[in-house]
């Protein structure tokens, strides 16, 4: 088993990541090394560290965007394909939509990117955005 990396900041386990992500959401993505080194990001909402390689840290005031695991505002991106706020998924359920699809169908958004580079943890914005639709709707 191999063991987990531990976030320098706040001690807590970190998830690995994709450096393509890790570009992507970095303002200065050229210090974002190119030489294939592992990523790992801390979803600690307390924590000020988004992401470590080794001894390098990039912290949220040194990322293009707030995170969802770290910004719970309404403002904060959920779907980072489709450019889905936090409260436009609740301005939709407000208005009677009644499942994700329903959401999409009312945002009436268009797809602007790859998951696996827009999304700060590198994979699929569906699981995030199920998880908030229900945390929204109580159900």
């Amino acid at each position: 088993m191999k063991p987990t990396q531990i976030c320098p900041t706040c001690g807590q386990p970190t998830l690995k990541v994709k450096e393509e992500a890790v570009k992507n959401q970095a303002i200065e993505s050229k210090n974002v090394s190119s030489k294939k080194v592992k990523w790992q990001v801390c979803v600690s909402e307390s924590c000020e560290t988004v992401y470590i390689q080794n001894d390098k840290q990039i912290k949220r005031n040194e990322l293009r965007q707030p995170v969802f695991f770290k910004d719970k505002t309404d403002n904060t991106l959920i779907c980072y394909c489709y450019k889905i706020t936090k409260g436009e998924i609740k301005l939709a359920i407000e208005n009677g939509c009644k499942s994700v699809g329903e959401v999409y169908k009312y945002l009436n958004k268009t797809k602007s990117g790859s998951c696996s580079t827009n999304n700060p943890l590198g994979k699929s914005c569906s699981g995030v955005f199920k998880y908030t639709f229900h945390q929204i709707n109580g159900k």
